[in-house]
């Protein structure tokens, strides 16, 4: 089996690590990831720290560039995603076509448009399984028309996966990923105010999954498929309400000499709402707005794919250990 990863972020590092890593791996299993052309020509230390990284895995390096592959439109219409020909984009159409799989694992930053395009283009390649930059909520739960217009693009993405036969394709659900939760700027659990924030109400729940754990998961179903085709799979580490997020921030990191109480704040939908005028631009509320909506962003854990194959995964209280 032949496994192209697009991306070596956060995320796609920790599925390069995960694939390489992972028992099940067939010996004769090959592994790649695209990147841009100049990220590997960089002579960034970092970059060439990855580069190191992923030749003691050997993991092969292919070039390509995912945005200069699906700019541009055929036409005004804007159910047509098709990109305009040109030469990147044939290049990338050959690089993909000689893989089994291939797993989204970039897009943060991308233009909208960009997942549908790059979905045309795998298909046009007969890619065996696709794996989408799907990872976090349920978007079909979470509905057309919300505050995220990326997520409007996802469930588009589905439809047409959907609308052929030639190419398998699992979508892997993980909730927020678990850094998000401590990440100030998202607003639930802000560490340097001592304050812990509900979204929308504190009986809503959310679930969430460290990018290890998604990794690895991911890494599972390639490598173990089982019944899996097709399909929309949820993962989770964990499943809290905001109520028992805060008892655990509060229990976990107390109160030390000098420091204050943590406190609780409400961010119900009428204060997003203005923070969303406020900061039209600003990705962040419109993240903020789905979870406080509260739909398709948690489930039980006992559905989970990681608990219905015993695998253990890294709650929320033993993340914070390493805080």
């Amino acid at each position: 089996m032949k496994v192209l990863v697009l991306g070596a972020g956060e995320l796609g590092e920790a599925v390069l690590q995960s694939l390489a890593h992972h028992p099940k791996k067939p010996e004769s299993s090959q592994i790649s990831v695209l990147l841009r052309p100049a990220s590997i020509q960089s002579t960034d230390p970092e970059k060439q720290k990855l580069r190191k990284q992923l030749e003691d895995l050997h993991i092969s390096v292919v070039a390509g560039d995912i945005l200069k592959a699906t700019s541009g439109s055929r036409d005004s219409d804007s159910s047509q995603q098709l990109p305009k020909e040109n030469s990147d984009l044939e290049d990338l159409v050959s690089v993909l076509r000689a893989y089994d799989v291939v797993i989204g694992c970039s897009g943060m930053g991308f233009p909208l448009g960009t997942q549908e395009k790059l979905a045309h283009l795998v298909l046009r390649a007969n890619v065996k399984l696709y794996i989408p930059w799907q990872f976090g909520v349920d978007y079909e739960a979470v509905g057309q028309g919300s505050s995220q217009q990326l997520f409007d693009e996802q469930l588009r993405v589905r439809a047409l996966i959907r609308s052929q036969t030639k190419t398998e394709w699992i979508i892997v659900s993980t909730g927020v990923f678990m850094s998000f939760v401590f990440l100030a700027a998202f607003g639930m659990v802000d560490r340097e105010q001592r304050t812990v924030r509900a979204l929308g109400s504190w009986d809503n729940s959310f679930t969430s999954t460290p990018v290890e754990d998604i990794a690895r998961m991911t890494a599972e179903v390639v490598w173990d498929r089982r019944e899996l085709r097709n399909q929309p799979v949820h993962i989770g580490s964990d499943t809290l309400t905001y109520t028992q997020l805060a008892d655990l921030v509060e229990k976990k990191w107390g109160e030390g000499a000098g420091q204050e109480k943590w406190k609780r704040e409400l961010w119900d939908q009428e204060i997003i709402t203005k923070q969303l005028a406020a900061e039209p631009d600003s990705v962040m509320p419109k993240y903020r707005m789905v979870w406080a909506v509260g739909q398709g962003v948690s489930w039980p854990m006992d559905q989970t794919e990681n608990a219905k194959r015993g695998i253990s995964m890294t709650g929320v209280s033993e993340y914070m250990e390493r805080l």
